[in-house]
């Protein structure tokens, strides 16, 4: 707050250069609004495991942990060699 007071300060001074040597802020009657906003939470339980997840239902973004499957990623790594290695011999047998 100091800086707002400060940058308040000059700009009602006014002209180009100002020369603020001492402020005397003090604050009084100062106020908060809370802000409630949607926010899910998610655990569970998979693998033996526990997983959370957080959901700002405001702009959608979502953090926390999530589990893995070695065989799904090993599966999809698989895949992805054997259509590499088809379209290289494709690419070879079209010479």
């Amino acid at each position: 707050m100091r800086d707002v007071v400060r940058d308040d300060v000059e700009r009602d001074i006014g002209g180009d250069e100002q020369r603020v040597t001492d402020l005397d802020v003090r604050y009084s009657q100062a106020m908060f609004k809370l802000i409630l906003m949607p926010l899910w939470i998610a655990t569970y339980l998979y693998g033996g495991r526990t997983f959370q997840v957080l959901v700002n239902a405001n702009t959608g973004e979502v953090t926390g942990d999530r589990p893995y499957s070695a065989y799904k990623i090993a599966a999809a790594v698989a895949a992805a060699l054997v259509l590499v290695a088809a379209i290289v011999m494709l690419i070879l047998l079209n010479r």
